[in-house]
């Protein structure tokens, strides 16, 4: 009879790798206990872990491999959106991103193991073999947010200085500025700097 494999807990993991200390768990633990939220998110929160290796770290734990968000095919991406039964901002406001391929789909999101998600995938005809892919929580709000955008750019719509100001008070934009500072810390940089372009822009830490 076969043994039953267990999956490693998120907290072995990071310690084994010497990314967090056994206090910083138990804080963290604490926090988690009071306020809510996953584990890996107060970590990040509390500064005891970047994102980066924190997603490193789940990605072996769910099986998941981690995509670099520039290797992402949009016309690939919005050609699979158009053929789902779902409208494609739901999946936009999941900030989930889905593309066929022969065998099924391939679904990149910063949470997989979100229950609407999942539900929402069985439901599709295209849903029935799926391959999971981790995205870094920037990575899939940039792109769904790029994706929307040019979509009601293309209806005519526009971004003015009103909503980019909402965009600029949204959560993940806090989130990206504690998880900068979070690898910083981790690199010991005593400066970080941004260089701004008209898309994207490029962090650079000093070491």
């Amino acid at each position: 009879m076969a043994e039953p494999v267990t999956t490693p807990l998120l907290g072995e993991l990071l310690q084994a790798r010497g990314l967090v200390k056994p206090g910083e768990i138990d804080n963290a633990l604490q926090v988690q206990a009071r306020q809510g939220g996953r584990l890996g998110e107060v970590l990040v929160r509390l500064g005891a872990v970047s994102t980066n290796s924190l997603y490193g770290v789940l990605a072996e734990q769910l099986q998941a491999p981690l995509l670099d968000a520039r290797e992402l095919d949009e016309a690939a991406i919005r050609a699979t959106l158009a053929r789902l039964k779902l409208p494609a901002s739901w999946w936009l406001d999941h900030q989930v991103l889905l593309w066929a391929v022969p065998e099924g789909l391939c679904v990149a999101s910063a949470d997989p193991l979100d229950l609407d998600v999942r539900e929402a995938l069985a439901a599709e005809p295209l849903g029935a073999h799926v391959r999971w892919h981790l995205l870094l929580p920037m990575d899939a709000e940039a792109w769904a947010q790029r994706l929307r955008h040019e979509s009601q750019a293309g209806m005519g719509g526009s971004l003015d200085a009103r909503t980019l100001r909402e965009l600029a008070e949204d959560a993940p934009v806090v989130a990206f500025v504690n998880n900068t500072m979070a690898q910083a810390l981790e690199a010991r940089a005593s400066d970080i700097h941004v260089e701004p372009g008209e898309r994207e822009c490029t962090l650079r830490f000093r070491i």
